[in-house]
């Protein structure tokens, strides 16, 4: 744990009942300070833009902030 950061995402599939661990990229950490930065960079990259919200391809994310 380097500044209070554990610098990992963990990711939940419902569909196929699997759970994996990410390492979260120190730049981003530093880059996108907190929650709200970080959970807007993986809708950006992960969702497309034409995704309704209760699509199956959306996702759900539980960010926390430095406060």
């Amino acid at each position: 744990m380097a500044n209070g950061l554990w610098n990992k995402a963990l990711r939940v599939d419902l569909s196929t009942d699997s759970v994996s661990s990410e390492a979260i990229a120190e730049h981003l950490s530093k880059t996108l300070i907190g929650g709200a930065g970080l959970g807007a960079y993986y809708l950006m990259k992960e969702v497309p833009a034409s995704c309704a919200p209760l699509d199956a391809g959306n996702l759900i994310l539980f960010t926390s902030g430095p406060f």
